[in-house]
């Protein structure tokens, strides 16, 4: 049995070798270490630490949340691999994307932590939250700044391949696979090969749900689950996994794939949660990349989308829109999710009333009052 000095060393061994990973010197170190102090934080910026480490900042703010929950330690994954696959998947970035970028994958990995600590883990184990936390850079991988929509329409070889059904996500799956062929990132290698195959399949169907265009339907299904007493359930997925030996089968393990999913898509937008001088910058960004899509549809002469016309669409009713119909709907059903946690899984009330607080009352709310004040003073 580990005591907490073994813990505490095996921890110091782990960050000693990220940093040597990432090549940061000492005087580095000790910057990213402070810029990272308040990380435990909802409303942190994790802008400081992207522009300190510049190519290595998704593989430093998502290590240093392996190690934090313990899931390097609890799962047979290489180390070095694992920093491999993150970095390649932070170069892969597009310069050109304003918002879908490795402070936005930052930002989700983040969020997922601040999940973690209050108590959502507790729904989940060490093998679901490790697919949990590598979806927030598998989601958007090498984002194009484009929505799958605009894709059909130009009818990019994208959208031919994968016949018009949830572009974005099945090309960065593809990619995140074949990233994972790679021996240099293959960083499953020491798993058991029924584990890595359950590794992707779990991958695979909660990056899927993350298709814009079935938001509703998902939501519409969470809530019908949230009905029921036995959602999400006590059996994971490895459970499933474990019991049947073999990787669990399409129509097993629904529950866990939706309560997965409903974690990512708030991580997702969670940038819309923050206090509102966070929130709002993170909204301008948002709207620019939609902009920027509508200009390019401008030029081809096709259909400018929704939200993407910089001639009409009014930046701060655009997000405000945002915030009623798609975060506040999401996030309290996700805290719903918690609550009824509270007496099947132990989860503790105090730590869900301090996110709700956060996240909803000086987030959500608060963004949105902020907003609305602009919009009537621009009106005046």
């Amino acid at each position: 049995m580990k005591t907490k000095k073994t813990e505490a060393e095996s921890a110091n061994s782990f960050v000693s070798q990220l940093y040597n990973l990432a090549n940061v010197n000492v005087t580095e170190e000790a910057h990213i270490e402070q810029a990272l102090a308040n990380f435990d934080m909802w409303n942190i910026d994790l802008q400081p630490v992207v522009n300190l480490v510049e190519a290595n900042a998704i593989a430093v703010i998502f290590l240093r949340c392996m190690m934090r929950h313990d899931i390097l330690q609890n799962l047979t994954l290489d180390f070095e691999r694992l920093f491999n696959a993150c970095q390649h998947m932070q170069l892969a970035a597009h310069p050109h994307v304003v918002f879908h970028g490795a402070s936005h994958v930052c930002a989700m990995i983040h969020a997922v932590h601040y999940f973690c600590i209050h108590d959502f883990k507790l729904l989940t184990d060490d093998f679901e939250l490790f697919v949990l936390f590598f979806s927030c850079m598998a989601v958007h991988y090498a984002h194009p700044g484009f929505t799958n929509e605009f894709l059909v329409k130009i009818r990019h070889p994208r959208a031919m391949r994968y016949n018009d059904r949830a572009v974005l996500e099945m090309h960065n799956l593809s990619r995140v696979t074949m990233l994972m062929s790679d021996p240099e990132c293959n960083f499953l290698f020491l798993m058991e090969r029924m584990h890595a195959d359950s590794f992707r399949a779990l991958l695979i169907r909660v990056v899927l749900k993350m298709d814009i265009s079935q938001h509703f339907n998902q939501l519409s299904t969470l809530q019908t689950k949230l009905a029921s007493e036995i959602y999400p359930g006590d059996k994971t997925w490895r459970n499933i996994m474990d019991t049947k030996k073999d990787v669990p089968a399409k129509w097993e393990g629904e529950d866990r794939c939706l309560l997965l999913f409903s974690a990512l898509r708030c991580a997702d937008v969670s940038w819309a949660c923050h206090t509102p001088n966070l929130s709002t910058r993170w909204g301008e960004k948002f709207i620019e990349e939609f902009f920027n899509q509508g200009d390019i549809e401008k030029q081809v002469g096709i259909q400018i989308s929704p939200f993407s016309d910089r001639d009409i669409v009014q930046p701060q009713k655009a997000q405000m829109g945002f915030l009623t119909v798609i975060v506040l709907p999401l996030y309290s059903m996700f805290i719903f999710t918690l609550r009824e946690g509270e007496h099947k899984f132990g989860i503790q009330r105090d730590l869900v009333d301090e996110l709700e607080k956060e996240i909803v009352e000086d987030g959500i709310e608060s963004t949105h009052s902020n907003l609305h004040n602009k919009v009537l003073q621009a009106a005046r």
